[in-house]
């Protein structure tokens, strides 16, 4: 018998990224982290990268890379923010991806581009997140995937069918998904209930007459890391692996598979445990693999019928995704998830609305709609230009007119796939973050469908939102979230533009400047005693979309800043003030009015704001400056957080008006963690807690 256990990390994060600017806002939840991927990074993607392997003495005996003795998959809107903002990481992703002869190792599992749960998208939405997932896999690792993970496992045969279409040979579930299996020639034996030997691979039989392969979770090991204590002790972890294999004599394989992020953040110190348990059963000639080499050498012969539709997250099959089915994370007594059917009711509604108008005006440009979205996929990985896309779609040069309207069409129906993302109707209450950032991409939805196709959803979208209910307040709706949450956070070229003055009268930046997914260029502006005024050209990377906007901006009190910008030929002029710009604008801005210095170190800068209110009554700009400068020194150390704890408590002190105190609300949770007593009239209320 050759025994081989593989340890599957799923690494998965939501996308935190504002859906209108792809910038990733501060999480002061996170602290002292900038975010949530940030913090997971630091106690999970990093330390697995190197985790520690003691001697008995405890001191550190090996380094070791648990990526390059595992399998793995790591969904794009993850891996991305890898790329900029954890490049040791990311090299070694990539490196664990491909073997010492430089072909693709086995290690490394596609995922579809968003994480969405497949049996509830349309067989058209399946292709396209599946194309594009592809598409990212082939541009990160520079081969085709072998394997694909599916989101929360959620399968039936119509999605392993547009895995197959797409060139992927197999897929991982968790034993409750199993109904019956035989071997070959055999009859059919019902393994329902987790009866299923999960030690061999099986075939999935598919309605076009092609086959599915499929690798089973080992369920109590599986569950033993993720929720229970085997983390705690690499020996009794490895112990329990022993005692897991079969005595018959045929090659198996024991699949621990579970969350990526268990091993470190979840868990403190699982990665070490992992690596512990990795090296003792290597050296008592136990095969340490992933899922693609092995099944290289162990084709499946059996057969399996599989439960469909069913996932690992929900006893009931994807109810969790779109009905109260009691499937929940994070609900308290007396709560419900009825708010859960109104809001996919609402998405679908919105889909089916827009799909015949979109294709309509996408066919005259791109030809086949479909096949257009599918082929976008090249576009989002970066492997072909936005313009060179659509004059090869289309056949022929196309004007910036042309190329844009069809780069908008297209970015629409992304914006709408992420709408849809599994993390919307995941947790207990509708009010959390995972929500918003879901109604704020439909916002980008109705916004572009109305701009390009001339057609307001708002009303009907809206209209269906009002029978979501949220736990904490029965009385407040799915619209009132929209009016509080997500109406205020919508970004046009003239708030980029007015963000950017900001920037320009402080002193940050000059000719040009790129935030996120904008980049804004003076064309003729001038700035002189602390005032600006001029035009810029705003343009929006995705869509090619340009924009002239008149601006206007000056200095105001000790830190702060006011804009106006309007576009060129308008009579609307748009205010924004230093608060309503973004951290990443609030930062700089402050950094640059408090030292006379675009390139300040924040941690100086607040130190510099410590000194200044010392010698003044607070503004109201203060506590924006205060957490913008605290998050753009993330990570923050010891020393760090009580620098940050001394300007809390004087800025505490010199504010004195009532719209100054009612600003220091927000900064509660930064006063909590650097132990600076807060009165409780300024303690802020979140209204749920993130999820990771």
């Amino acid at each position: 018998m050759t025994l081989a256990v593989c340890f599957h990390l799923h690494c998965y994060q939501p996308p935190r990224a504002d859906a209108w600017l792809d910038v990733v806002e501060p999480e002061l939840n996170a602290f002292p982290y900038h975010d949530w991927n940030q913090r997971i990074t630091a106690e999970c993607y990093r330390p697995n990268t190197v985790a520690a392997v003691l001697a008995d003495d405890r001191r550190l005996h090996a380094s070791c890379d648990n990526f390059a003795i595992a399998s793995f998959d790591i969904v794009g809107t993850l891996h991305s923010w890898l790329v900029s903002n954890a490049p040791d990481v990311d090299t070694v992703v990539r490196a664990a991806a491909r073997g010492a002869d430089g072909r693709p190792s086995g290690a490394a599992l596609a995922a579809p581009a968003i994480h969405v749960i497949l049996p509830l998208a349309s067989s058209e939405e399946r292709d396209v997140l599946v194309a594009w997932g592809v598409a990212d896999f082939e541009a990160r690792f520079g081969s085709p995937p072998e394997g694909m993970w599916l989101p929360e496992t959620a399968v039936d045969l119509d999605t392993l069918a547009a895995l197959a279409r797409h060139g992927i040979g197999f897929t991982v579930l968790m034993p409750e998904q199993a109904r019956r299996v035989r071997a070959p020639g055999g009859d059919w034996l019902d393994v329902s209930g987790e009866q299923i030997d999960p030690t061999r691979p099986y075939l999935v039989a598919l309605p076009d007459g092609g086959s599915m392969t499929v690798v089973f979770g080992h369920g109590p090991l599986s569950r033993g890391v993720a929720f229970g204590g085997l983390l705690r002790d690499g020996a009794a972890f490895t112990g329990a692996i022993r005692a897991a294999a079969s005595a018959d004599g045929a090659d198996e394989l024991i699949a621990i598979v579970s969350d990526g992020e268990t091993y470190g953040h979840h868990q403190q110190f699982g990665e070490m445990a992992l690596a512990w348990a990795a090296r003792e059963l290597r050296s008592e000639s136990v095969e340490v693999t992933n899922i693609g080499a092995w099944l290289r050498e162990h084709p499946p012969t059996w057969e399996v019928e599989l439960v469909t539709p069913s996932s690992w997250s929900c006893a009931h099959g994807v109810e969790r995704w779109r009905a109260d089915c009691g499937c929940t994370t994070g609900s308290q007594p007396g709560w419900d998830q009825s708010w859960r059917a109104p809001l996919r009711e609402a998405l679908d509604w919105l889909r089916s609305t827009l799909a015949e108008p979109v294709a309509a005006a996408v066919r005259p440009l791109l030809g086949d709609p479909l096949a257009a979205l599918v082929d976008y996929g090249v576009v989002l990985a970066g492997t072909e230009a936005p313009e060179a896309f659509v004059s090869r779609r289309a056949g022929r040069a196309c004007s910036d007119a042309e190329t844009t309207r069809a780069l908008e069409l297209l970015e629409l129906q992304s914006h709408l796939l992420s709408a849809f993302t599994s993390c919307a109707w995941f947790f207990a209450e509708v009010t959390g973050v995972e929500t918003l950032l879901s109604l704020r991409h439909a916002a980008v939805v109705l916004d572009t469908a109305e701009r390009v196709l001339d057609l307001d959803a708002t009303g009907g979208f809206l209209g269906r939102l009002d029978a979501v209910r949220s736990n904490l307040d029965p009385a407040l709706t799915g619209r009132d979230l929209w009016a509080r949450l997500v109406k205020p956070h919508r970004v046009d070229a003239t708030a980029v533009a007015g963000a950017f003055a900001l920037e320009l009268v402080a002193g940050t930046v000059r000719s040009s400047a790129r935030r996120g997914a904008w980049t804004v260029t003076s064309r003729d502006v001038q700035v002189v005693d602390g005032r600006a005024s001029g035009t810029v050209v705003v343009e929006h990377a995705p869509t090619l979309r340009r924009t002239v906007v008149e601006i206007q901006a000056e200095c105001t009190g000790a830190v702060g800043a006011v804009a106006r910008s309007r576009v060129t030929g308008e009579d609307r002029w748009r205010d924004t003030s230093l608060a309503e710009a973004g951290s990443d604008v609030v930062a700089l801005v402050g950094a640059a009015r408090l030292t006379g210095s675009a390139d300040t170190d924040p941690l100086l800068a607040l130190c510099c704001l410590t000194a200044s209110l010392r010698t003044r009554t607070a503004e109201v700009d203060d506590a924006a400056v205060l957490a913008a400068l605290a998050a753009a020194a993330a990570p923050l150390q010891s020393r760090d957080i009580d620098t940050m704890g001394a300007a809390l408590a004087v800025l505490r002190d010199a504010s004195v008006s009532e719209e100054t105190v009612a600003a220091l609300g927000a900064l509660s949770i930064l006063a909590k963690a650097a132990s600076v007593e807060w009165p409780s009239t300024l303690v802020g209320c979140e209204l749920v807690p993130p999820n990771h």
